[in-house]
Formats: structure tokens, C-alpha cells, sequence
């Protein structure tokens, strides 16, 4: 079935445009943390992991079933790095021995993984027009805080 593919309830709540005619009350809502860092993730990965896995779950936005999608997205993430470093020392073309001048494989990987960062970057709602739609308000205090502070006598 063709179409946009559903937006979970909290981005909806995010961007302001939840509609309670159009809650899913069956959507899964799993607990808003950040999850195990997966064995293996080093280097640029991993420093991506800790450097975004606090800002997701402040937004809430991020829950143990999500850790695969981080972890692709992670890995993408450290493969364009790597490849953008190849391109740098060896540069955009590179002499073959049979073919002669010939573009650098990692121009290629450099693409294929910009793709798909940026695939998981609208999934996780991280790109400036996926941000633009998402918006966050104050944080309302508990009801017995406020409650509290009303029946205090001064």
C-alpha cells in the first residue's frame, strides 16, 4: 500500500499535530531510555552513540527497541567518516594500474552511507525539516507539586 508511513504518537505530540480523533490507542509505548551500547561500537561510532542517545531520550524519543536503528545509523555514520577521510588523503580521482585515471571507490561509499544517515536522521526526527515540524513545550510540573504549592499557608 502506497502512501506516508505513519509518524509515532509522541512525534505527533512533538510537532503539535496530534489529533485525539486520530490516536492509535493500541501504538506500542515503550519506556523512554537510553539503551545498552551495543558490544563492538568503537571509534567515531561509539562517540556518536554517547553524543546522541542523551539528546533523543530527553525528547523522549528513544527506548530500548530503538537500539538497532541507532546502531545502523551510527555505523553509516563512522563509514562516511572513514571514507570522507580516504577521499582526503587520495582524493576525488585516483591513478589505477589498469584503467588509468579512474574515480575513488570511497566517493561511492561516501554517498551510499551519506544516504542512509540521512534516512535515520528523518526517522529520529533529526533533520532541520523533520525538527522544523517538532515541537517541544515546557515541561508541566506533577499535579501534586502544584497542589502542593497551593495549599501551602505563607
Amino acid at each position: 500500500m502506497a502512501g506516508r508511513r505513519p509518524l509515532p504518537t509522541k512525534r505527533k505530540e512533538l510537532q503539535g499535530t496530534m489529533r485525539a480523533d486520530r490516536r492509535n490507542g493500541e501504538e506500542p509505548q515503550p519506556e523512554v531510555k537510553i539503551p545498552k551500547t551495543p558490544d563492538g561500537l568503537t571509534g567515531e561510532a561509539k562517540a556518536e552513540w554517547d553524543r546522541l542517545t542523551p539528546q533523543l531520550k530527553q525528547l523522549g524519543l528513544l527506548s530500548d527497541i530503538d537500539r538497532t536503528a541507532l546502531l545502523y545509523y551510527c555505523q553509516y555514520h563512522a563509514r562516511y567518516h572513514e571514507a570522507m577521510q580516504k577521499i582526503e588523503e587520495e582524493g576525488l580521482v585516483i591513478e589505477h594500474e589498469t584503467r588509468g585515471t579512474c574515480a575513488n571507490p570511497y566517493v561511492k561509499i561516501s554517498n551510499d552511507a551519506a544516504s542512509m544517515v540521512h534516512k535515520f536522521l528523518v526517522e529520529f526526527g533529526m533533520t532541520p525539516s523533520s525538527r522544523s515540524r517538532v515541537k517541544v513545550g515546557k515541561k508541566e510540573e506533577p499535579k501534586e507539586g502544584r497542589i502542593a504549592k497551593l495549599l501551602q499557608i505563607k
